[in-house]
């Protein structure tokens, strides 16, 4: 499972699933993403609960989504928890669930690219091609 790509989807969600904000647009594309992370984070709610330095993490992404530190922090600890054994199945889940993100997105014209180590990606609507610099983890 690619870390960073579950990192960079959560991460603007955050905010809403911790309580700590408001939901982000309601464009269809963001509709089905938001549905997809909420399912992904009703899977990993309890095991980021339990651990505090993995749900301390969290609440510092999302109170500050462009620390690519505590983004880091927050990569490595969800790939503690995904990597315990105990954990195989909730991590194929997960993959799943990514999977489907990005073959839903590319189906409605929408496209992400996985630019590990690049500030860059992209979002194509109808021929428009829209840019959005994220944080760099």
């Amino acid at each position: 499972m690619n870390i960073v790509r579950l990192v960079t989807t959560l991460t603007p969600y955050l905010p809403f699933l911790l309580g700590l904000g408001s939901k982000p647009s309601k464009k269809e594309s963001e509709k089905l993403v938001q549905k997809a992370v909420q399912e992904i984070w009703n899977k990993l709610y309890s095991q980021v609960n339990a651990t505090p330095a993995a749900l301390d993490a969290a609440k510092d992404v999302a109170q500050n989504p462009h620390n690519t530190d505590s983004a880091q922090v927050l990569g490595n600890q969800l790939e503690k928890i995904l990597d315990a054994p105990e954990n195989v199945s909730l991590k194929e889940e997960i993959s799943e669930i990514l999977d489907h993100i990005n073959t839903k997105l590319v189906e409605t014209g929408e496209f992400t690219t996985d630019a590990t180590g690049s500030t860059l990606g992209l979002l194509i609507d109808n021929g428009k091609v829209d840019m959005n610099l994220g944080t760099r983890l």
